[in-house]
Protein backbone atom coordinates (compact mmCIF):
# COMPACT_ATOMS: atom_id res chain seq x y z
CA UNK A 1 0.00 0.00 0.00
CA UNK A 2 1.17 3.35 -1.34
CA UNK A 3 1.64 5.84 2.36
CA UNK A 4 1.05 9.80 2.22
CA UNK A 5 1.42 11.55 -0.61
CA UNK A 6 2.85 15.50 -0.28
CA UNK A 7 5.25 17.46 -1.87
CA UNK A 8 6.22 21.16 -1.80
CA UNK A 9 5.55 22.04 -5.43
CA UNK A 10 1.87 23.80 -4.94
CA UNK A 11 3.93 27.02 -3.51
CA UNK A 12 6.83 26.64 -5.66
CA UNK A 13 4.39 27.12 -8.61
CA UNK A 14 2.83 29.81 -7.83
CA UNK A 15 5.73 31.61 -7.03
CA UNK A 16 7.43 30.69 -9.87
CA UNK A 17 3.94 32.26 -11.72
CA UNK A 18 5.42 35.73 -10.65
CA UNK A 19 8.16 35.35 -12.55
CA UNK A 20 8.19 32.79 -15.55
CA UNK A 21 5.14 33.07 -17.85
CA UNK A 22 5.58 29.27 -18.72
CA UNK A 23 5.84 28.23 -15.15
CA UNK A 24 2.56 29.99 -14.45
CA UNK A 25 1.15 28.52 -17.01
CA UNK A 26 2.37 25.30 -15.59
CA UNK A 27 0.55 25.49 -12.42
CA UNK A 28 -2.40 24.87 -13.92
CA UNK A 29 -1.81 21.56 -15.14
CA UNK A 30 -4.41 18.77 -13.45
CA UNK A 31 -4.83 15.38 -13.47
CA UNK A 32 -8.73 15.13 -14.19
CA UNK A 33 -10.51 11.37 -15.24
CA UNK A 34 -6.79 9.93 -16.30
CA UNK A 35 -6.10 12.07 -17.96
CA UNK A 36 -3.59 15.61 -18.05
CA UNK A 37 -4.70 19.18 -18.87
CA UNK A 38 -2.65 22.18 -19.03
CA UNK A 39 -4.51 25.36 -18.25
CA UNK A 40 -2.77 28.94 -19.38
CA UNK A 41 -2.39 32.02 -17.69
CA UNK A 42 -5.31 33.27 -19.94
CA UNK A 43 -7.65 29.85 -18.88
CA UNK A 44 -7.50 28.01 -22.12
CA UNK A 45 -7.27 24.71 -21.42
CA UNK A 46 -5.49 21.91 -23.42
CA UNK A 47 -5.73 18.47 -23.12
CA UNK A 48 -1.98 17.11 -22.72
CA UNK A 49 -2.81 12.69 -22.88
CA UNK A 50 -5.63 10.82 -24.35
CA UNK A 51 -4.76 7.35 -23.14
CA UNK A 52 -6.10 7.22 -19.44
CA UNK A 53 -4.15 6.07 -16.35
CA UNK A 54 -2.33 9.40 -15.95
CA UNK A 55 -2.12 10.77 -12.55
CA UNK A 56 -0.05 12.99 -10.20
CA UNK A 57 1.52 15.18 -12.40
CA UNK A 58 4.94 17.55 -11.04
CA UNK A 59 6.25 20.35 -13.07
CA UNK A 60 9.85 21.65 -13.10
CA UNK A 61 10.83 24.44 -11.64
CA UNK A 62 10.70 25.90 -14.72
CA UNK A 63 7.44 25.03 -16.03
CA UNK A 64 8.72 23.35 -19.08
CA UNK A 65 8.75 19.26 -17.92
CA UNK A 66 5.73 17.34 -16.60
CA UNK A 67 6.43 13.87 -14.46
CA UNK A 68 3.38 12.20 -14.29
CA UNK A 69 2.57 8.61 -13.28
CA UNK A 70 0.63 5.99 -15.31
CA UNK A 71 -1.44 3.38 -13.97
CA UNK A 72 -2.36 0.42 -15.23
CA UNK A 73 -5.46 -1.33 -13.88
CA UNK A 74 -5.34 -4.72 -11.94
CA UNK A 75 -6.38 -7.76 -14.46
CA UNK A 76 -8.85 -9.07 -11.74
CA UNK A 77 -9.91 -5.70 -10.08
CA UNK A 78 -7.77 -6.06 -7.13
CA UNK A 79 -6.82 -2.48 -6.47
CA UNK A 80 -3.63 -3.55 -4.29
CA UNK A 81 -2.16 -5.26 -8.22
CA UNK A 82 -2.58 -2.17 -9.17
CA UNK A 83 1.02 -1.72 -11.60
CA UNK A 84 2.64 1.75 -12.40
CA UNK A 85 5.27 4.05 -14.45
CA UNK A 86 6.99 7.19 -14.48
CA UNK A 87 6.92 9.30 -17.51
CA UNK A 88 8.53 12.94 -18.82
CA UNK A 89 7.00 15.31 -21.29
CA UNK A 90 7.37 18.99 -22.11
CA UNK A 91 4.40 20.77 -20.81
CA UNK A 92 2.89 21.04 -24.53
CA UNK A 93 2.50 17.49 -24.53
CA UNK A 94 5.55 16.90 -26.45
CA UNK A 95 8.12 14.41 -25.97
CA UNK A 96 7.02 12.06 -24.11
CA UNK A 97 9.27 9.43 -22.57
CA UNK A 98 9.42 6.65 -20.01
CA UNK A 99 11.86 6.67 -16.97
CA UNK A 100 10.49 3.93 -14.98
CA UNK A 101 9.05 0.45 -16.55
CA UNK A 102 6.98 -1.85 -14.20
CA UNK A 103 9.50 -4.34 -12.26
CA UNK A 104 8.71 -6.34 -9.69
CA UNK A 105 11.63 -7.70 -7.40
CA UNK A 106 11.89 -9.77 -4.36
CA UNK A 107 14.26 -7.08 -3.14
CA UNK A 108 12.46 -4.23 -1.88
CA UNK A 109 14.77 -1.61 -2.71
CA UNK A 110 14.33 -2.97 -6.23
CA UNK A 111 11.43 -3.07 -6.40
CA UNK A 112 9.45 -0.79 -9.28
CA UNK A 113 6.16 -2.55 -9.88
CA UNK A 114 4.52 0.87 -8.27
CA UNK A 115 5.45 4.07 -7.75
CA UNK A 116 4.52 7.27 -6.69
CA UNK A 117 4.54 10.97 -6.09
CA UNK A 118 7.10 12.59 -8.66
CA UNK A 119 8.76 15.38 -7.16
CA UNK A 120 11.97 17.62 -8.88
CA UNK A 121 15.16 18.44 -7.46
CA UNK A 122 15.33 22.45 -7.48
CA UNK A 123 17.70 22.41 -10.59
CA UNK A 124 15.36 19.72 -12.38
CA UNK A 125 17.92 17.58 -12.96
CA UNK A 126 16.79 15.05 -11.15
CA UNK A 127 13.04 13.50 -10.32
CA UNK A 128 13.03 11.51 -7.15
CA UNK A 129 10.04 9.60 -6.43
CA UNK A 130 8.24 6.49 -4.47
CA UNK A 131 7.72 2.99 -5.22
CA UNK A 132 5.75 -0.22 -2.84
CA UNK A 133 8.65 -1.67 -0.76
CA UNK A 134 8.26 -3.29 2.70
CA UNK A 135 5.09 -4.03 4.35
CA UNK A 136 5.37 -0.77 7.23
CA UNK A 137 7.28 1.35 4.47
CA UNK A 138 7.86 2.48 0.75
CA UNK A 139 10.88 3.11 -0.66
CA UNK A 140 12.33 6.81 -1.73
CA UNK A 141 14.17 6.39 -5.25
CA UNK A 142 15.97 9.08 -8.06
CA UNK A 143 16.51 8.97 -11.46
CA UNK A 144 18.78 11.59 -13.50
CA UNK A 145 16.88 12.78 -15.74
CA UNK A 146 19.97 13.40 -18.63
CA UNK A 147 21.24 9.89 -18.37
CA UNK A 148 18.09 8.13 -17.30
CA UNK A 149 19.86 6.29 -14.79
CA UNK A 150 17.96 5.06 -11.29
CA UNK A 151 19.35 4.86 -7.92
CA UNK A 152 17.11 3.70 -4.68
CA UNK A 153 17.72 6.38 -1.45
CA UNK A 154 16.29 5.63 1.83
CA UNK A 155 12.73 3.99 2.79
CA UNK A 156 10.26 6.58 3.28
CA UNK A 157 6.48 6.94 3.72
CA UNK A 158 6.54 10.62 2.04
CA UNK A 159 8.34 12.76 0.21
CA UNK A 160 9.06 16.37 -0.03
CA UNK A 161 12.13 18.37 -1.94
CA UNK A 162 14.05 21.53 -0.01
CA UNK A 163 14.13 24.29 -2.53
CA UNK A 164 15.29 27.53 -0.44
CA UNK A 165 17.90 28.06 1.80
CA UNK A 166 21.25 26.30 2.94
CA UNK A 167 19.17 22.85 2.52
CA UNK A 168 18.13 23.48 -0.90
CA UNK A 169 17.92 20.09 -2.81
CA UNK A 170 17.83 18.36 0.44
CA UNK A 171 14.67 16.35 0.98
CA UNK A 172 12.34 15.90 3.90
CA UNK A 173 11.06 12.14 4.39
CA UNK A 174 8.79 10.44 7.15
CA UNK A 175 10.29 7.84 8.81
CA UNK A 176 9.20 4.37 10.14
CA UNK A 177 11.80 3.77 13.10
CA UNK A 178 11.97 0.58 15.39
CA UNK A 179 14.23 1.58 18.08
CA UNK A 180 15.88 -0.54 20.53
CA UNK A 181 14.43 1.25 23.98
CA UNK A 182 11.16 1.28 22.77
CA UNK A 183 7.92 1.39 20.63
CA UNK A 184 7.97 2.08 17.02
CA UNK A 185 7.37 5.30 15.86
CA UNK A 186 6.61 7.76 12.61
CA UNK A 187 8.63 10.78 11.79
CA UNK A 188 10.16 13.20 9.73
CA UNK A 189 13.88 13.04 8.57
CA UNK A 190 16.10 15.28 7.02
CA UNK A 191 17.48 13.17 4.55
CA UNK A 192 20.66 14.16 1.77
CA UNK A 193 19.94 14.11 -1.98
CA UNK A 194 22.23 10.68 -1.77
CA UNK A 195 19.85 9.43 0.81
CA UNK A 196 21.52 10.02 4.22
CA UNK A 197 20.18 10.87 6.93
CA UNK A 198 21.16 13.64 8.50
CA UNK A 199 18.75 14.17 12.18
CA UNK A 200 15.11 13.98 12.81
CA UNK A 201 13.13 16.92 12.68
CA UNK A 202 10.35 18.14 14.70
CA UNK A 203 6.99 19.06 12.81
CA UNK A 204 7.65 23.33 12.96
CA UNK A 205 11.10 22.85 11.62
CA UNK A 206 9.73 20.66 8.44
CA UNK A 207 7.14 23.11 8.24
CA UNK A 208 9.16 25.90 7.78
CA UNK A 209 12.59 24.41 5.54
CA UNK A 210 9.63 24.10 3.14
CA UNK A 211 7.06 26.92 3.20
CA UNK A 212 9.67 29.23 1.43
CA UNK A 213 10.25 27.63 -1.83
CA UNK A 214 12.51 29.38 -4.27
CA UNK A 215 12.16 28.78 -8.14
CA UNK A 216 15.47 27.73 -10.42
CA UNK A 217 15.75 26.53 -13.66
CA UNK A 218 15.59 23.21 -14.57
CA UNK A 219 18.64 21.38 -16.36
CA UNK A 220 18.53 20.93 -20.26
CA UNK A 221 17.72 18.00 -21.59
Amino acid sequence: MLRKIRTGATLALLLAALTNPLAAAAANVAARDGDLYYRDGHQAERRLTHDGGNEQPALSPDGQWLAFVHVFPPAGGDDSAETSELWLMRADGSGRRRLTAVAASDDPQGDLSRVSNPAFSPDGGTLYFMARAWATSDAIHAVELASGKQRFLCDGNSLDVITAGRLTGHLIVEKHKYPSNGPAYDAQWLISPQGREIRRLREAEARRLLKAPAVQPSAPR
